[in-house]
């Protein structure tokens, strides 16, 4: 329907052609190297600083709204500062520290290695790029899934800032600043601050001291600092700091389904504990009536530095990327969705990161030959502490970890013939984990007393693929590539058996696509098909041992995924912009010998991903223009976990948004009235089903929100 829309218009695109300026050009880095979005034989979904505004983007867990097969959720880490990112049904829900991502999310070409504190705040970015297909070449560990680069603005050597404050319902209130200029003959600065306070969307009638009733609350500073040093033409150094503080509380959540069962039974028979029961069942739900009693409490403070250095030789670029990051935490989550202490958790982290990269590029054979080799070192350090109440007992387990990986890549494209392109990669990796003193602690009894442990992963993965110029405006492409998730521990034994390593996970991806311009650039079309054979897959799963629920980990699966996107963009006419997107997946889950869970599909991979809108412009005079401008996403039902429980099931979704904006001609200032989910749809983020198979409790997404938001440039 999407296409035959567009296809109807093609008479006016032709006409129009000569008449306008085509759709603005996208530069990316999805390969290391800035290139033209289609010229890049990848698939890409690539947001520009002006669209994230326009589609009033602030945050990355709403870029999924406009990239198929992408899912972004925050509810299983107990924390809104987190983001756990699924492309094409891999990823990874869960944020323990001895578990890795299944999607990489970089920043200025620094791997953020934990999903919590990952959720970036995007002001003051120049692009967000939504690379999907293992990425496990250039990239590295973790992006077995895809990767996630966000591009945030340089320096300039001019003087120019912007204020935006925004403010609207449920108390909220933003403030956001930039300013960038000169600081001497050949250095230059770029200093942005953001201020924000949120009352949420829900209550919490469970009254809990010096922690808010209200769900969903933020208190956030934050500030980056950048500092551009060019001593020549060909010389480049890039330093920035980053620091966030977050104050608030986990997004609501409450008891949607609930069956009896002998471990609620018995939790129940139990002297003087808070009865659990479908008495606290909140199924429609009734957002300002959760009753939890577990900590409340949701507090994250991050901050790191980079530096990059950048020499430009006659034909070759070296470039250093070297990063620190540091990140503390508190998260609360009640699994049990109720007052009772059936399974109550507070989580206590802490972790740091140290990485350098050294890059060479360049051109060579007259520029038929594009190459890029580099080598890159990780080490990190992880404290993930969890107090859990299970069945009003007291469990303590106290989780240290670290890592050291080193890997080694590169990859060539050469013109075997004039317009076909054959690719060439590789990228080796070792890696060392070790436990350190994990415990595990039922009330006073050790049942894992402190115990060490290590092991070693390592991996190669190739890429090979051909791309062909057919036109100038359409690209033809097919790649074979592999990617990995790293091994590790299971980082909640209940016992010394359950202290086991589980290997990495492994996929193969088939991919085949196209890229095009249409009408003098009125038309943007790109799509891609895509096999993965999924292989070892990490499941981390709730389940029952000795009538408790505990957590395990390990290789429990395989799985075959196949799927294809398709994006358009499209000016039909001068004062019009339209987009849309589709995607579409399907899998089949195969478990491996030794493990029973029920599930037959993987989580968070719904069928279905879609988005529609555009944008209308009016000129209301030589002075001011008024914008117009909606959009439409829908995500099919899918399962969050390895659950086959149906009450834990993310129903179908669609949400709207819009938005009106008065600005000038020259940009200098704007006025914007935006509503987001437009209909105050209640959906689900999460859901889970306790091992015991009784309670099932759900998370759910921010109801409506109506704002304004004024913007000033100089």
């Amino acid at each position: 329907m999407l296409l035959a829309g567009f296809a109807v218009a093609a008479p006016a695109f032709a006409q129009q052609a000569g008449e306008q300026r085509g759709l603005d050009d996208i530069v990316v880095t999805a390969r290391r190297v800035e290139e033209r979005l289609q010229v890049a034989p990848v698939a890409v979904t690539a947001l520009s600083a002006a669209t994230l505004e326009q589609r009033q983007v602030s945050n990355l867990t709403e870029v999924v709204r406009f990239a198929p097969n992408v899912q972004f959720s925050t509810a299983a880490s107990g924390t809104t500062g987190a983001s756990s990112v699924f492309i094409r049904g891999i990823g990874q829900a869960d944020f323990i520290t001895t578990t890795e991502p299944g999607v990489g999310v970089y920043v200025d070409g620094v791997y953020l290695a934990r999903v919590t504190g990952a959720a970036l705040d995007l002001a003051d970015v120049e692009r967000v790029e939504v690379l999907r297909g293992p990425q496990g070449t250039l990239y590295g560990r973790n992006t077995i899934g895809g990767a996630v680069n966000v591009v945030t603005k340089r320096p300039r050597d001019r003087l120019e800032g912007e204020l935006r404050l925004t403010g609207g319902n449920q108390g909220r209130f933003e403030g956001r600043a930039t300013i960038s200029g000169p600081l001497g003959d050949g250095v230059s600065g770029r200093l942005s601050v953001l201020g924000r306070t949120d009352s949420g969307y829900g209550r919490n009638l469970v009254s809990q001291p010096g922690i808010s009733s209200q769900m969903g609350r933020a208190r956030d500073l934050g500030a980056r600092v950048q500092l551009r040093i060019e001593p020549s033409d060909r010389f480049s150094i890039d330093l920035s700091g980053d620091y966030l503080r977050h104050r608030g509380t986990p997004s609501p959540h409450t008891l949607v389904a609930f069956r009896s069962s002998p471990t609620s039974i018995a939790y129940n028979a139990l002297p003087g504990v808070v009865p659990i029961g479908p008495q606290y069942l909140n199924p429609r739900p009734d957002l300002d009536a959760v009753q939890l009693s577990a900590p409340m409490r949701d507090t994250l403070d991050v901050y790191g530095g980079a530096l990059t250095a950048t020499y430009e030789l006659d034909a070759v670029t070296l470039k250093s990327i070297s990063a620190y990051r540091h990140q503390d935490g508190q998260s609360g989550q009640d699994f049990d969705g109720t007052p009772a202490a059936f399974l109550d958790q507070l989580v206590d982290s802490r972790q740091w990161q140290f990485s350098q990269e050294l890059q060479a590029s360049g051109k060579a054979l007259e520029g038929r030959l594009d190459w890029i080799v580099g080598g890159y070192y990780f080490e990190e350090d992880g404290r993930f502490d969890s107090f859990v109440s299970l069945s009003s007992l007291p469990v303590t387990i106290l989780t240290n970890n670290h890592s050291k990986s080193l890997a080694f890549y590169g990859q060539a494209s050469y013109e075997i013939v004039p317009r076909l392109r054959l690719t060439l990669g590789g990228r080796y990796t070792d890696e060392k984990k070790s436990l350190d003193g994990i415990t595990t602690l039922f009330g006073p009894i050790a049942l894992v007393p402190p115990t060490d442990r290590s092991d070693k992963f390592r991996n190669f993965s190739p890429k090979v693929g051909l791309d062909y110029r057919v036109t100038d405006d359409l690209l033809v492409y097919g790649s074979v590539t592999r990617g990995f998730r790293s091994g590790g521990f299971n980082g909640r034994p209940f016992s010394l058996a359950d202290l086991t390593p589980f290997s990495a996970e492994k996929v193969t991806s088939y991919e085949a696509g196209f890229k095009s311009e249409l009408f003098g650039r009125l038309l943007r079309f790109n799509m891609a098909g895509f096999y993965n054979d999924y292989k070892d897959i990490q499941l981390t799963a709730v389940s029952s041992s000795g009538g408790a629920s505990i957590v395990l980990t390990g290789n429990a699966a395989s799985a075959e995924i196949y799927g294809f996107e398709a994006e358009i963009e499209a000016r039909p006419v001068r004062m019009l912009k339209l987009f849309g997107s589709v995607g579409y997946m399907k899998n089949d889950l195969v478990e491996k010998a030794g493990f029973t869970f029920g599930a037959t599909e993987l989580p968070t991979a719904p069928k279905w991903t879609l988005s529609f809108g555009g944008q209308y412009d009016v000129p209301l005079s030589d002075a001011f223009d008024l914008s117009f401008g909606a959009d439409v996403s829908h995500t099919s039902s899918f399962t969050p976990q390895f659950d086959p429980s149906p009450a834990a099931r993310i129903p179908a979704y669609s949400l709207v948004n819009g938005r009106i904006t008065l600005a000038n001609k020259d940009d200098r200032w704007s006025l914007m009235l935006f509503v987001k989910n437009l209909f105050d749809k209640r959906y689900r983020t999460y859901a889970q089903t306790m091992g015991s198979q009784d309670a099932t409790t759900a998370w759910f997404g921010p109801s409506r929100r109506i704002g304004i938001q004024a913007a000033l440039a100089f």
